[in-house]
């Protein structure tokens, strides 16, 4: 009876002792910080291409302006207002008469040119036979020689004469001097024309494939002096919507700058054989100012831009979060391409990170 007594006290008097233990145990528990539940993404090497919008010009090919080159009265017109035409394809007649009468006169007069050369000849020719016999001097005979010689020059000057004469006689039928779709006629028949005239008769523009004049600006221009080289595909907005979108090339990277804009030009060529693009009017060309075939392309939602830069949330090998600074530049649909801070393989975060601190424990959610 005395030994168990003993034994109930001793077990009374550790029970304090094993309810404190019970309690720090408890008290530690508490103290160690719930996992943070996040996603991620582990980033992997990916072409990217920033583009950027600029306004363009649509110019022609090849424009002609239609001016006669001899003056008169148009008598036909032989064209359809907006229609195709192709080079030396009749447009205008202006009145003929009087250049077909100037040739008619010119061909007279190089006819009597030659008249004349052949009579001074004969005639020199028959003094040299008489200069033997002492019939005439040797000055005579000078003179018939020189005579014919002078004679026979004539013959090219009226032979010029009819060249020229017979020009102006093609003239008055004016031609296309290109292929392209012509405009609307400025002179109607029985108007008066003249070479001096300031305005066209029409115009024919060229538009199978058409030139887009692209204003950079040129504190931009070395960002995109590794883009925009001869042979570079753009894409051109006719009509702002982003969905109408054809391809052209670059030709060259003007080396001139605006004084009144500062801007300079880059010039580009696109087909258009469905006539969308129309010479004289403004449209938007998307120009690559950004290329990487490598480039680590981060979610938006996953960086956060302070006064002191961008900064994002990576997961380290022990499932802890840590936070990093990194050098970006704005993508697409709000993304950001890493120039550095951030590698191939990395784990970034891109949900849960407003409740992480650095060192803090992560719980992996399924991606």
């Amino acid at each position: 009876m005395y030994k168990k007594n003993i034994s109930l006290m001793m077990i009374v008097a550790l029970l304090p002792v094993l309810n404190g233990c019970h309690d720090e145990s408890d008290q530690t528990a508490a103290q160690q910080p719930e996992p943070v539940n996040i996603r991620f993404e582990e980033l992997r090497p990916q072409p990217v291409t920033i583009t950027r919008s600029l306004p363009g010009r649509v110019l022609s090919v090849e424009n002609a302006e239609i001016r006669p080159q001899v003056g008169g009265i148009i008598k036909k017109m032989y064209f359809t207002q907006g229609s195709e035409v192709l080079p030396g394809q009749a447009l205008f007649q202006i009145d003929s008469q009087p250049f077909e009468a100037d040739v008619k006169s010119a061909l007279a007069d190089l006819e009597r040119a030659r008249a004349t050369e052949r009579a001074l000849r004969n005639k020199s020719e028959r003094m040299r036979k008489l200069i033997q016999t002492g019939a005439v001097s040797m000055q005579d005979y000078d003179d018939s020689r020189s005579a014919a010689d002078e004679a026979k020059a004539q013959i090219s000057v009226a032979e010029a004469a009819l060249e020229r004469k017979k020009l102006d006689l093609g003239y008055a039928t004016v031609r296309s001097p290109i292929k392209g779709r012509i405009d609307e006629n400025r002179v109607t028949v029985g108007a008066l024309v003249n070479t001096g005239d300031t305005s066209p008769m029409a115009t024919v523009q060229q538009i199978d494939k058409v030139y887009v004049d692209i204003r950079l600006p040129h504190a931009d221009k070395a960002e995109s002096s590794d883009t925009m080289t001869r042979g570079a595909e753009i894409d051109i907005d006719s009509d702002e919507s982003g969905k109408n979108l054809i391809k052209g090339k670059v030709l060259f990277s003007g080396i001139t700058v605006d004084k009144a804009t500062g801007d300079t030009i880059i010039r580009a060529e696109a087909d258009n054989k469905n006539k969308v693009l129309l010479p004289g009017s403004f449209v938007e060309a998307l120009i690559p100012v950004f290329t990487r075939q490598d480039a680590i392309l981060v979610s938006g939602q996953a960086v956060t831009i302070t006064g002191q830069g961008a900064e994002v949330w990576i997961v380290d090998r022990d499932n802890t979060a840590s936070r990093k600074k990194i050098s970006v530049r704005p993508a697409a649909d709000g993304n950001f391409v890493a120039l550095t801070g951030l590698n191939a393989g990395d784990k970034l975060i891109i949900q849960g990170q407003d409740k992480l601190s650095d060192g803090a424990t992560v719980h992996l959610l399924p991606q």
